[in-house]
């Protein structure tokens, strides 16, 4: 009996030692489960529903809407792609001059006031984690988006059909706009309009008293970017240029006839689709290379922009304080077409005008790391043609283009006067301007875009400069302009005229290789 006893006793104090390991177990399954089913409950009933940590976990997260596969930073991604304290998009006529432009959209959404407010309360409240340790909050756009526009090939009739009928309100928004996650509406290109982003808008009478503008209309549906798909189709490569009547061809130029081998084996290099045109971006930067950007230390703002446009061989290493070191597409003349920052993944978009694109295109597709490299779609060159009435810069072929694929457009570094006491380009002192007519007339687009609220000049006083040197004076001193020591131009050619900073890759192969005694790589 004592034996019987004595096990039974020490059986007991054997269960009561485990017991409370038994409950913290049990209680850790219970508490795992409800957390779980919350998190799928609320990812279920809302899409966007989760708690701040897994938000700041989540690299990226998206969404099939209508249309539109939108993209959305989480909140550790937000202070890269969303920050500074800008307001974009159309303006008040009379402080056009001076960057106070407020949104159309939120002018117009009378909920607009109330969403900003809820996306700075966020943003203050979620500023606790994962921040650079200055204690300054990181100040999300509320437009912040990149979406890429889905074929009506891409879209499944059912999933078409079901984002139209989502309790989230999610529609397409056409061509020209992408679906905010964030508003909870389409986002629509800075020349489109309507609640599905359908309607060009337009212009204002304004125009008409230029000829640079009297034609100027927002509303273009064909293609940006060059691409095997439409080549296809239409049989042949060929652009109209208005103002080129009197060359040879009367600017009516076929760049690739439909000749075999050549026209099959030119659509064999391209991208299948528009891949430019099918991209939409909320935020965009355009960044010119005037010598004022090295009066500002504008580079972190640049770079929280969705996308970023550069020009020729405008470089960023060295200058990042000013401009940035994001590049999303650069843009660049024949002269300048060698010109690629190593180590970076920006797109480079060139000009198709001449038969001098196709040997680009030819020599990149040869090459073992070749370049991401696009070109202008007939379309676009002939939009860009007909909307104004002269040869447009790369420059102003990057804002018109960013126009029809942004929902705002910020300018820096562009048409800054003489008067401004800045160097013509900032990376080089000795360059001069290519054709100083040319550039006043582009300065009445770009002045008379920004006038009506399309585009926004970063840097202040760029108008009041352009008018009389006593305006430009006070509105520099008016807003702290910020001196800077020039360099020397002393060693300048003063004879100098404009020239690319960079030989054509299959030029220079040729040179080199009748140097080595052979005949180059490139024909």
């Amino acid at each position: 009996m004592r034996k019987q006893s004595s096990s039974s006793s020490s059986s007991s104090k054997a269960i009561k030692r485990w017991i409370p390991f038994v409950c913290v177990i049990g209680t850790l399954i219970v508490l795992t489960r409800n957390e779980g089913g919350e998190r799928y409950s609320g990812e279920e009933s809302d899409g966007i529903l989760m708690g701040r940590d897994e938000k700041s976990s989540m690299s990226s997260f998206y969404r099939q809407s209508g249309g539109s596969r939108s993209f959305y930073s989480s909140s550790e991604e937000e202070k890269k792609s969303g920050g500074g304290s800008w307001r974009f998009g159309g303006g008040d006529e009379k402080s056009w001059k001076s960057n106070r432009y407020d949104d159309d959209d939120d002018k117009h959404d009378k909920h607009g006031e109330e969403e900003k407010n809820n996306d700075d309360d966020e943003n203050e409240n979620s500023s606790g984690g994962g921040g650079s340790g200055s204690g300054k909050s990181a100040k999300k756009s509320p437009h912040s988006l990149v979406a890429t526009i889905e074929d009506d090939e891409d879209v499944d009739d059912s999933e078409s059909s079901s984002s139209r009928t989502s309790g989230r309100g999610e529609r397409k928004c056409g061509k020209h706009g992408a679906y905010s996650e964030n508003l909870g509406k389409c986002l629509c290109s800075a020349l489109y309009e309507g609640e599905s982003c359908d309607r060009a808008k337009p212009m204002p009478e304004e125009f008409k008293d230029f000829d640079c503008l009297k034609t100027f209309t927002g509303e273009f549906e064909g293609d940006l970017a060059i691409n095997r798909d439409r080549v296809l189709k239409d049989k042949q490569v060929a652009v109209t240029l208005p103002g080129k009547e009197k060359d040879p061809d009367g600017g009516y130029r076929v760049l690739v006839p439909n000749e075999e081998p050549l026209f099959s084996q030119f659509a064999k290099i391209l991208p299948k689709r528009d891949e430019i045109g099918r991209s939409f971006f909320g935020t965009c930067a355009v960044v010119g290379s005037s010598g004022i950007v090295l009066n500002y230390d504008h580079g972190s703002d640049i770079d929280e922009h969705d996308m970023v446009f550069r020009f020729n061989s405008a470089p960023t290493r060295g200058f990042e304080k000013h401009v940035g070191s994001k590049t999303t597409y650069r843009i660049t003349n024949t002269q300048n077409w060698g010109f690629h920052e190593p180590k970076t993944d920006e797109s480079i978009l060139i000009h198709f005008r001449a038969k001098s694109a196709i040997k680009g295109l030819f020599w990149n597709s040869k090459q073992k790391k070749p370049l991401k490299l696009y070109a202008f779609a007939p379309d676009f060159v002939e939009y860009v043609a007909q909307k104004v009435n002269f040869l447009a810069t790369s420059g102003l072929y990057g804002i018109l283009l960013a126009l029809q694929r942004c929902h705002s457009v910020s300018i820096y570094g562009f048409q800054v006067s003489t008067q401004h006491g800045t160097l013509y380009h900032y990376y080089d002192p000795c360059d001069v301007p290519a054709n100083v007519e040319r550039d006043d007339t582009e300065w009445i687009v770009i002045r008379e875009l920004a006038k009506h609220g399309f585009i926004k000049f970063a840097e202040p006083c760029v108008a009041e400069c352009h008018e009389a040197k006593d305006v430009c004076d006070a509105c520099k001193e008016a807003n702290d302009f910020k001196k800077v020591k020039l360099p020397s131009r002393a060693k300048c050619d003063p004879n100098a005229v404009s020239k690319g900073h960079q030989e054509v890759p299959w030029r220079l192969e040729r040179r080199q290789g009748r140097r080595r005694g052979g005949h180059g790589s490139s024909k």
